[in-house]
């Protein structure tokens, strides 16, 4: 059981402030969430895959191959999560030790890496890279904090290839997803 999930069962602590992933280990153990600072509105940005402007410049089509691959893996997991699953517990046996935990942490896991708009795996809300920033330069009872300066999001975030990830044949990714057997 995590530390978080631990102090929350045991009393310690009323609220938290955790990424999604660990949200899984609490809400895995019987404690039941609420996020109090959510909104569509005011959605941060969060998971990325992020590469040396040299690599993303000279080698291109690895990039797309790499962001291709991740389109299609997802899109694997959507149609059957059982059989992803299972390909990663055959990867990686000691993280999947707990069925329940397992299921509960992958769903969760879909959910955040779930396209924003229907397939375009890898596409990024520039905005909510913004709102990040805005988020971690706003003062807190007066003290700045850690963020002094802020960036061109425009200069670090693209989704200039997002077109190239997503150009793959999708039916047979599905087809061999459900006609997946361990």
């Amino acid at each position: 059981m995590s530390l978080h999930a631990q102090a929350l069962k045991d009393g310690r602590v009323d609220a938290l402030n955790i990424s999604w992933n660990n949200t899984v280990s609490v809400e895995a153990v019987g404690v039941k969430l609420k996020c109090i600072t959510c909104d569509e509105q005011f959605q941060l940005a969060s998971e990325t895959t992020v590469a040396p402007d040299r690599i993303f410049q000279q080698d291109r089509r690895y990039i797309i191959g790499f962001g291709r691959a991740m389109a299609k893996a997802t899109l694997f997991a959507e149609t059957n999560p059982a059989a992803a699953i299972a390909i990663m517990k055959k990867v990686a046996p000691q993280e999947h030790t707990d069925t329940a935990f397992t299921k509960t942490f992958f769903a969760a896991a879909l959910a955040v890496m779930k396209p924003r708009q229907a397939g375009k795996y890898g596409l990024h809300d520039i905005s909510g890279w913004e709102r990040l920033q805005d988020f971690m330069a706003a003062p807190v009872e007066g003290q700045p904090t850690g963020l002094q300066n802020k960036v061109d999001v425009n200069q670090l975030v693209t989704n200039e290839l997002v077109e190239e990830f997503n150009r793959f044949d999708v039916e047979p990714v599905r087809k061999q997803a459900m006609e997946y057997r361990p």
